[in-house]
């Protein structure tokens, strides 16, 4: 909301009950009227924290790669715009062989596909549908334990394998604030639910890399986007606290505007042949992503820090 700062300050519960309460206190009021550009800081002892985000250039390496050529990969939201967007790289780059999960048949509901996705996306979709010999299509709500177990089942007996996992359901959804009732729940539960569904799944599978698709909603938020910023913001935590707890290779990729732009099927007529392959540049992320071991990193095509300073800025 224009007229509402939100900060997130950081407290110990220790450090709260044996420190003098009114010292804590004293802290708490002067983060309350202080006029800064900082949303998120930590109180520890007589020390304060402030986040703060420092641009990092991940080299590619074309010899260190954890994607394999001809790997077994499954996508939830495999027909939204961040999944099918990889999808494609895995297929046309790496010859992979693909479980793409979606919530509902786009086909079956062609009524309302105009509402859904343009034309240019609905024929990609076709495409991949057309690679039976290497790309299973399979209905399944993210969120259902049942359902989801059946399709990392199928990926096996299909393809004898599972390298990874991409979360990438509820990556297109736009709703407008007066439609949060009715979609709130199906879409955070898309990505949040989703999310702990296939962690526990995958407990016992043992996959190369989980790969959770969020956004810049979760760190600026959105307008009208109190759902995915929600879901987003839980993929984050969720990435960070595994990768530590369990050392698995986890990462919650935040995908700039330009990629939201790349990824979706709105290009019905392209103005040139980089326009066509932008799901490369998607790719290239994932693959360099992977490589670096980090359990979240925030792409961008500016200096995030000034993004941040710029949003406060405009909400003063």
């Amino acid at each position: 909301h224009a007229n509402v700062t939100c900060k997130v300050i950081d407290i110990t519960l220790v450090e709260s009950v044996t420190q003098e309460p009114a010292k804590r206190i004293e802290q708490l009021l002067a983060e309350l009227i202080a006029d800064d550009a900082e949303i998120s800081v930590a109180l520890r002892g007589n020390h304060r924290w402030a986040q703060t985000y420092e641009p990092v250039r991940i080299e590619a390496r074309a010899e260190e790669t954890i994607l394999k050529r001809g790997g077994v990969y499954l996508i939830t939201g495999g027909t939204e715009k961040a999944g099918l967007a990889l999808a494609e790289f895995l297929l046309d780059e790496l010859d992979a062989r693909l479980v793409l999960t979606e919530r509902f048949d786009r086909f079956a509901r062609a009524g309302q596909i105009e509402a859904i996705e343009s034309l240019h996306q609905v024929k990609r979709i076709e495409r991949l549908r057309a690679r039976t010999d290497v790309v299973l299509m399979v209905q399944a709500d993210p969120a259902s334990d049942a359902e989801m177990r059946k399709a990392v089942n199928l990926a096996k007996q299909h393809f004898g394998a599972l390298n990874g996992v991409i979360h990438a359901a509820g990556s297109e959804y736009d709703a407008a604030p007066h439609e949060w009732r009715g979609t709130l729940n199906g879409e955070f539960s898309a990505k949040a639910q989703g999310a702990q569904v296939l962690q526990n799944i995958l407990r016992d599978e043992n996959p190369d890399f989980l790969i959770l698709c969020s956004s810049h909603g979760s760190l600026l938020g959105a307008a009208g986007q109190i759902d995915a910023c929600a879901g987003d913001a839980y993929l984050d935590a969720l990435a960070r606290r595994d990768h530590a707890v369990s050392g698995k290779r986890i990462v919650a990729i935040n995908w700039d505007s330009w990629a939201d732009a790349a990824i979706s099927g709105d290009m019905v007529n392209p103005v040139s042949v980089n326009d066509m392959r932008q799901h490369i540049r998607c790719g290239e992320v994932i693959k360099r992503v992977l490589k670096s071991g980090l359990p979240q990193v925030i792409i961008s095509a500016q200096d995030f820090q000034q993004v941040i300073e710029r949003g406060v800025a405009i909400a003063d």
